[in-house]
């Protein structure tokens, strides 16, 4: 790495380890707005530690000359670093280690959140020998995931500013979403020329951009102290939806104004040009995500759980394949045919926020039976918890902490004598049972045969004596038995 150009830090925590060796290690990858080097491991990731004897790592995402992370995150100052050189800091950092700590010794869980996670998913397929699992973790999720208008934060900030005007950006969006829908050609050729969308670009891709409009607008500051949706919606304040014409004009010309600011070009949306680093990084990020959700890596498909109510299906499928060219498959059949368990031993666990019917990187949990997907109604990033949260909240969390301390702790495999490891759950052969099929049923199969047979015999027995008492009360006379004592 060239010390003069970035600066990068990586944490270390042995407090956790017990009689000076560890059975496994905690690598997180810090991003800028979830970690800090004041408190670099999530609580819930100290608490595994203590459990499951672990060294703690991290490793930020490498910065731009003299930036401090969670201190300057401008896109000015930040390095855009391409997905690859992110990958090799991570590889280089597990080899670096490698002789200090056994690190490809050991079991690793990758532990990220945000675009953290979306990167560590991605080194997770690409990579699998480097760790048993990755657990990402999905509080929020950009506007673009959100549709806009599914957003609830988005639409209350629209709404306090003016009801006008959130009624003004979604009946927009909705008349967009009408033209890809019915194919209206020469209204789509006309709103693609006003946003300087280019000739190349196909109508399907209008939504997308629609989506990055909004995606540019909230993270660029507004001027004269004002919130930039709040100056948005001044300059849209005496337009109505019904002058469509009109309206679209003003919104171009605020998109493009905006795309100036931030020196944003149709070119930027490909993932891989990577030769323009004037655009920033929370931008970079978000086309990133997206990248990752339309390409499965990791055997993550795009699925209809985050689909919006607003959108069809196809629109997901299309923008995918306009972009970035990737077609997405339309079937978990089509999938599973595709990667056939490519990497046994694959796990995930992810977590996402209760309020958002939307999931990053949505994984399938039938691709094979070597993906484990748990999905947990979280409200923070890493599942923090306070004495005010729900019960049921607290629970999950705890589920999760036993999950997570299971795939470091490989307690399966060193338990499970008679059977097969999967998903940290003992799958028991023929004859045993028990938690870790450490049971030999036969015995005991052999003890409730003989007691049902014994059973079976007894009730036959009984049977045949009652059918023979009631046959001889109904063949003999009582008055005769009663004179004689004899049945004949």
């Amino acid at each position: 790495m060239d010390q003069t150009t970035f600066n990068q830090y990586a944490y270390i925590d042995k407090s956790y380890i017990k009689n000076g060796t560890y059975n496994s290690i905690i690598l997180t990858l810090i991003d800028s707005e979830v970690l800090t080097p004041k408190e670099p491991f999530p609580q819930l990731a100290i608490e595994i530690a203590n459990q499951s004897n672990s060294l703690l790592l991290a490793l930020e995402i490498r910065y731009f000359d003299n930036s401090v992370i969670g201190n300057d995150t401008a896109g000015s100052t930040l390095c855009d670093l391409t997905i690859e050189q992110i990958h090799a800091d991570i590889a280089q950092f597990i080899f670096a280690f490698e002789g200090n700590f056994n690190f490809l010794k050991s079991r690793i869980l990758l532990v990220g959140a945000d675009f953290a996670a979306s990167i560590l998913s991605w080194f997770r397929y690409k990579y699998p020998q480097y760790s048993i699992g990755i657990w990402g973790s999905y509080a929020q999720t950009d506007i673009i995931f959100q549709n806009t208008f599914i957003d609830q934060n988005i639409k209350a900030r629209l709404t306090a500013i003016s009801e006008h005007c959130y009624d003004i950006f979604h009946e927009m969006f909705n008349t967009i979403h009408i033209f890809v829908n019915t194919s209206q050609i020469t209204k789509l050729n006309q709103l693609l020329q006003l946003f300087d969308f280019g000739h190349g670009t196909k109508g399907e891709d209008a939504l997308y951009m629609w989506n990055y409009f909004f995606t540019m607008i909230d993270y660029f500051p507004g001027e004269k102290g004002k919130d930039n949706l709040e100056r948005v919606c001044e300059r849209i304040k005496d337009y109505a939806i019904e002058d469509f014409d009109k309206t679209v004009a003003e919104f171009a010309r605020i998109y493009k104004e905006t795309a100036e600011k931030a020196n944003v070009r149709i070119s930027h949306l490909n993932p891989f040009n990577l030769l323009n680093n004037s655009i920033s990084s929370s931008m970079r990020n978000d086309r990133l995500k997206y990248y990752l959700k339309c390409s499965q890596l990791g055997n993550f498909h795009v699925s209809n759980g985050f689909i919006s109510p607003m959108i069809s299906t196809d629109y997901y499928w299309i923008t995918c394949f306009s972009l970035f060219g990737i077609n997405s498959f339309r079937s978990i059949h089509a999938a599973r045919k595709k990667y056939r368990n490519p990497y046994p031993g694959t796990v995930s666990v992810f977590t996402s926020n209760k309020y958002n019917i939307h999931h990053n990187l949505m994984p399938s949990d039938n691709i094979n039976n070597n993906v484990q997907v748990i999905e947990l109604p979280g409200i923070g990033r890493f599942f923090d918890t306070d004495e005010d949260s729900p019960k049921d909240y607290k629970e999950e969390r705890e589920n999760m902490k036993i999950t997570l301390t299971k795939w470091l702790t490989n307690d399966c495999a060193t338990n499970c004598d008679q059977g097969t490891c999967i998903l940290e759950k003992c799958r028991c052969n023929n004859l045993y049972e028990g938690e870790y099929c450490q049971t030999n049923s036969y015995d005991q199969n052999v003890v409730r045969n003989i007691s049902m047979y014994t059973t079976l015999a007894i009730t036959f027995v009984l049977i045949f004596l009652c059918s023979l008492g009631w046959y001889i009360l109904l063949k003999v006379p009582i008055s005769t038995y009663l004179t004689t004592g004899n049945y004949t």
